[in-house]
């Protein structure tokens, strides 16, 4: 698996950090975790075709995660016409801004086009190679973490999760995970956030989402977690 982390930033952009984007590859197809950022424009940089996204995952309904994906939305249904991925949103209240958003904005009807979902709780997507399931976090009361299996491997997209992470460990059901990407934006106690995230069963993690004032922070903590970790940045790419 490979994974490019397009957009890092925590609730607003930054000079150097769109809000969040992560590009996930599997067997040849890619995959996007949220849409923050400018998807469309995103794809273009990192020389993925739109027609190569199999599908768009949403975590929650706060614009830092999804405000790309309109824009997104009215360049597959005008211009990138053979782009055609499952787009799933944890509230009907997102499918229906994007109906109206595209219809208002290429043509009336051509949100049609969209292959729109709302999930719950457990298994949300499966094909022939890749398998993703959405666990509830506690960030809001329709808030979701990602796992995401593939090529026999697992990988825990925390998303948002409440202050300092009390779910965390509990995130991945008792999987072992080859990665888990971490979403810090909401940290007030760092010594809380550290025993937490201690406590996750993982070969190595990436800090993500993360607002600066605390980058130094969180950056200091090297050493002091049982398994290696690095904090993320626009561009940085992986492989897995």
């Amino acid at each position: 698996m490979k994974i490019i982390f397009a957009g890092t930033s925590h609730g607003v952009p930054e000079h150097d950090r769109f809000c969040s984007v992560t590009f996930v590859q599997a067997c040849g197809n890619w995959y996007v975790i949220d849409a923050g950022g400018p998807v469309s424009p995103l794809l273009l940089r990192y020389g993925i075709a739109h027609r190569e996204v199999r599908g768009i995952f949403i975590t929650h309904l706060h614009s830092d995660h999804f405000e790309g994906l309109p824009e997104f939305s009215t360049q597959v249904c005008w211009y990138y016409r053979d782009a055609e991925p499952d787009i799933y949103i944890p509230e009907q209240r997102g499918v229906d801004l994007l109906r109206v958003w595209v219809d208002a904005m290429v043509d009336p009807g051509a949100s049609s086009h969209l292959k729109l979902h709302t999930y719950e709780n457990g298994p949300v997507y499966e094909n022939e190679t890749v398998t993703i399931t959405a666990v509830p976090t506690k960030h809001t009361p329709m808030s979701h973490s990602f796992l995401f299996k593939a090529e026999g491997k697992t990988v825990l997209f925390t998303g948002d999760m409440s202050g300092n992470f009390p779910e965390l460990p509990s995130l991945a059901g008792g999987e072992h995970c080859a990665l888990t990407v971490c979403e810090c934006a909401h940290i007030t106690n760092m010594k809380a956030a550290l025993a937490a995230m201690s406590e996750v069963d993982t070969q190595r993690m990436v800090l993500n989402h993360i607002n600066p004032v605390k980058l130094g922070d969180m950056e200091a903590c090297a050493g002091k977690l049982p398994f290696p970790f690095s904090t993320a940045y626009d561009g940085m790419t992986i492989e897995i």
